[in-house]
């Protein structure tokens, strides 16, 4: 029901109108089915049309979409970079090999940067640090497959690891 009045009331909040008068919101549709909105559950909830326009016009504190600032800001995120990879420059991961630039890269997510905050400074771009910490989080199992199987009256036992298969009678 917040997000409900906290859409209803956006345009009063924007300042364009007020939410009674905004020709292209559902409000006035409140008591007055039609086909294609049905405030039937929201009428047994709040009561008559009256009702639901003081609660519509009560004064509130909703928040749902409003715009949260992030915790750090881009300088915060540079000093990280220097300090964890004690660097004079961001673009000096570019530098890296690849092995040695992805453990990097999961350093600095692990010391709380998010994908922009590694990608503006290092000049890396979004794809490459995004796949850093997609390795990171993947594990190869010991035994990718086996199999068993009967032929001729013999079993079989057909086992594939990452680097080698082995067949055992």
């Amino acid at each position: 029901m917040t997000i409900f009045r906290y859409i209803l009331r956006d345009p009063e909040k924007a300042g364009i109108c007020r939410t009674s008068e905004c020709r292209w919101s559902s409000y006035a549709l409140y008591g007055n089915r039609k086909p294609f909105v049905d405030t039937g559950a929201l009428e047994e909830i709040i009561g008559h049309k009256a009702a639901y326009e003081a609660w519509i016009d009560k004064a509130n504190e909703d928040e749902c979409l409003e715009y949260m600032p992030p915790k750090h800001d881009d300088e915060w995120a540079l000093k990280v970079i220097h300090k964890q990879m004690a660097v004079k420059s961001g673009t000096a991961l570019q530098e890296m090999d690849r092995v040695k630039r992805n453990e990097a890269l999961r350093k600095l997510k692990k010391a709380g940067l998010n994908v922009r905050q590694i990608e503006q400074p290092t000049g890396i771009n979004r794809w490459t640090v995004q796949k850093a910490y997609k390795v990171s989080n993947r594990t190869v199992p010991d035994v990718i497959l086996a199999i068993i199987y009967h032929l001729s009256n013999r079993f079989f036992l057909y086992i594939t690891t990452p680097n080698n298969f082995l067949l055992v009678e």
